[in-house]
């Protein structure tokens, strides 16, 4: 019951969202601390012939549901030591009206309250020794024995300590937790920054100039037609059609690089199946995608399996003239095979020219990296199939 106050939606919340690495841990102190405190309400209803006269037990019970309507209802953050104070004042008030003495082992609670409320240094340390001061000079008024002083005095010092001790490593973890995600935001940063650096640098280096060519194509076939030769200006107007479909393409294939569903989210082959849908299928290419097994791959492996798929259908879509794509995926228990065939117009590879942006070179880093092999059968108009082979690890 005095832990009630973490559980408030604002502040639970609020905490929740600072300190997600030891969320799990919290509820389980959580559990435990209301879990104890039900046990001493069971304990004084069992109990309650000790607890004479009965106004002794009403007072008692109306003291500590004061003090849990008091967790519940205390909202405001400019005031926590008033709460803390009150909280303090209400166990001591319970112990003291009940005789129990070890009611005032809450208070220990009450200081883990403070050490999150007001900070463990200095101000929660001084709290709780404030705490233990008043826990020791209850037991002497009431006529406790110096052993009994002692030594329920020491459990209380040892709870508060332990509590300051405890909250003390959570904080710890919670600005290294801050750290650790500024720290993947820059790199995020970062990474959207060299893409977008890079589709800038393709966008200049393709699309661009794809409208230069065709704009000089218009002008030449203006001036045919302006002669009369309407058969060369027909034959630059479709050079004109043709560029613009490769543009069109292009376009698509930025678009989808810039808002495309990440490997975290979607796996390998629901980024694979996106892909072929919002590039080469709106492109007007035939592209479909087989899977055998169920995809059981690490990140790593997803992730440059995934570059390899994305270079290798890019140079379908701008230099093989393919008509369509076609990928394989087989996860079998001994590896991951990738397989991406095109109908396109082929190379020869038998020299090891790159092809495209990374070209060979670049597929097999990736795949090398992962401990794969990258294969490449090609020849000049019967297409090209590249295929990716990573032994389970």
């Amino acid at each position: 019951m005095i832990v009630l106050s973490f559980l408030m939606p604002n502040r639970a919340a609020r905490f929740s969202q600072r300190l997600k690495v030891t969320t799990q841990g919290l509820r389980l102190l959580q559990l435990c601390l209301f879990g104890t405190t039900s046990a001493i309400a069971l304990i004084f209803l069992a109990n309650h012939q000790a607890i004479r006269p009965l106004w002794r037990l009403l007072v008692t019970e109306a003291t500590l549901l004061s003090l849990v309507v008091l967790n519940i209802a205390w909202k405001s953050a400019l005031r926590d030591w008033v709460f803390l104070c009150a909280s303090s004042a209400l166990v001591a008030a319970a112990a003291w009206i009940s005789r129990q003495s070890d009611v005032m082992y809450i208070l220990s609670l009450v200081c883990i309250q403070a050490y999150f409320k007001v900070k463990v240094w200095p101000k929660g340390i001084a709290f709780g020794a404030a705490n233990l001061v008043g826990w020791i000079a209850f037991l002497i008024a009431v006529g406790s024995t110096p052993w009994t002083v002692v030594s329920k005095g020491f459990a209380l010092a040892i709870g508060i300590l332990f509590g300051a001790l405890m909250v003390s490593l959570i904080q710890e973890l919670q600005a290294a937790n801050r750290k650790l995600e500024a720290s993947r935001q820059k790199d995020k940063d970062l990474a959207v920054a060299e893409e977008r650096v890079r589709l800038a640098r393709e966008l200049h280096d393709s699309v661009t100039q794809s409208l230069f060519a065709m704009n000089l194509y218009a002008e030449a076939a203006a001036d045919l037609v302006s002669v009369g030769d309407i058969e060369t200006a027909s034959g630059h107007l479709r050079e004109i059609r043709e560029t613009a479909e490769e543009a069109l393409r292009e376009m698509r294939l930025f678009v989808f690089e810039l808002h495309s569903p990440g490997l975290e989210n979607a796996g390998l082959v629901g980024a694979i199946q996106a892909r072929l849908a919002a590039v080469e299928g709106r492109g007007g290419m035939r592209a479909d995608l087989s899977i055998e097994g169920c995809e059981n791959v690490t990140q790593s492996v997803q992730s440059e399996l995934y570059g390899v798929a994305r270079e290798a259908l890019n140079n379908a879509l701008k230099h093989s003239k393919a008509a369509g794509v076609h990928v394989k995926l087989r996860f079998a228990e001994d590896g991951t095979r990738l397989e991406v065939s095109d109908d396109g117009r082929g190379f020869d590879s038998s020299g090891g020219q790159a092809v495209g942006g990374f070209g060979i070179s670049g597929m097999r880093e990736r795949v090398a990296r992962i401990g794969g092999m990258l294969s490449i059968e090609s020849a000049s108009g019967r297409g090209t199939t590249i295929a990716a082979w990573v032994p389970k690890t």
